[in-house]
Order: structure tokens, then sequence, then C-alpha cells
């Protein structure tokens, strides 16, 4: 595996992700990328896992996750049981 950046894109305007679980090595590889391109994500967070019903351990994984989506100025808003729409902050 390599991260998103090193392969430098540029004029992304969407990205569909699903990383089982790898969630938060997916946005730390991809961080550049998404600053620069300020794409559309749909991302499932911790497949598998409602946040709803989740352990407490899940809980805290998919919150923290979401905050790292958020922190990068993105809104997120639930589609599905673990699908997230995130979009940026203009």
């Amino acid at each position: 595996m390599i991260p998103l950046d090193s392969l430098d894109l540029t004029n992304v305007s969407f990205m569909k992700v699903d990383v089982d679980g790898c969630d938060d090595i997916f946005l730390d590889g991809a961080k550049n990328t998404i600053l620069r391109n300020r794409p559309v994500i749909i991302m499932e967070i911790l497949g598998g896992a409602d946040i709803d019903t989740a352990t407490p351990e899940q809980k805290q994984m998919i919150l923290h996750t979401k905050k790292k989506i958020a922190d990068l100025g993105y809104s997120l808003y639930r589609v599905s049981v673990h699908d997230y729409l995130c979009l940026p902050n203009y």
C-alpha cells in the first residue's frame, strides 16, 4: 500500500472510501489530497458497527474518525448505518 498523497493527484472532485476499518490510516495518507482538492466524500466509517449500538470501543473509534474528517473542514451527514456523506465547508 502507498499513501494516496504520494500520487500527487489534482482535480479530485469525489472520493468513495471503504477501507475496512483502516479509516484513520487512509485519512492520514490522503490528508494533503483532501485539503488541496476539497472533494465530496462518501465514506464507510468502521463498517459493520452501527454507532447507535456500537461497543464503547467501537463508538470511540467512530467518533475519532468523524472528528478527523471534521478537522479537515468537512461536515458529515449519516446516509446509512455506517456510511457518511462528507461535504467541504466553504
